[in-house]
């Protein structure tokens, strides 16, 4: 049925018929069945969608790797928005060392992307 028309497709379902009545967009349709107004494009590319979710996932991954020091710094710089500071005051330590392990566990976080994307 590749070149099969909207209401040929409709007319061969279970109770679709000429009338419509069973299809609830049959009238989108001229009688020839086609088209009245072409519909929109869809603005999901599926390939960046799959991407994208393999992408989360290897960060998951990833992100459990991380010693628990670097990985709740960047959890709490990153994924919640908190500033160098609160995060300094919430873990007890210092502002060089915050910057230091956020700066490691923020590049084995790109490694691990980077590993993925060059495959």
């Amino acid at each position: 049925m590749h070149n099969a028309t909207r209401q040929d497709l409709v007319a061969a379902e279970p109770g679709g018929g000429e009338d419509g009545e069973l299809d609830p967009l049959a009238d989108q349709f001229d009688r020839t069945g086609v088209w009245r107004v072409s519909p929109r494009q869809w603005r999901i590319n599926p390939e960046r969608l799959a991407l994208s979710a393999e992408l989360r996932e290897v960060l998951t991954v990833a992100l459990r790797r991380l010693p628990p020091g670097q990985r709740a710094i960047v959890e709490l710089r990153d994924m919640q928005g908190l500033g160098a500071q609160e995060v300094c005051t919430i873990l007890d330590i210092s502002a060089p060392n915050q910057r230091v392990l956020l700066h490691v566990g923020r590049t084995k976080l790109c490694a691990a992307l980077a590993a993925t994307l060059e495959t």
